[in-house]
């Protein structure tokens, strides 16, 4: 992914391959970048979804998490003069729950997903 645009992006071939372990940990680092995982207060839910210019690069994303069980939708998101952005959702508190204990997030992201975790 090194060089590219970040339009142009995508998930490796080789990754498809790799065992859940080693799935989880790309997932994680990846999910460090340009994931976000935040509790919305006045909502009194958590919202995770991953985003990027690269429609690709979600459909990738989006094939490696149903071996963990988590389930996603996407969805296109448009700016005025500005290219076309997508978002992987993590929407079902049960996926939610899953993407945080079976891949986690690496760095801040994961350090404020474990303060609304359920004990």
């Amino acid at each position: 992914m090194f060089g590219l645009r970040s339009y142009e992006k995508f998930v490796p071939a080789q990754v498809f391959g790799l065992p859940n372990e080693q799935v989880a940990l790309f997932l994680r680092h990846l999910w460090a970048t340009d994931g976000c995982i935040w509790w919305d207060e006045k909502m009194h839910m958590a919202r995770i979804y991953y985003g990027s210019t690269s429609k690709r690069l979600i459909e990738d994303v989006s094939r490696l998490l149903p071996p963990f069980g988590i389930l996603t939708r996407s969805k296109r998101t448009k700016k005025a003069g500005y290219r076309d952005s997508w978002q992987l959702v993590i929407g079902a508190v049960e996926n939610q729950l899953r993407l945080i204990d079976l891949i986690g997030c690496h760095g801040l992201r994961g350090e404020a997903a474990a303060r609304w975790l359920p004990d």
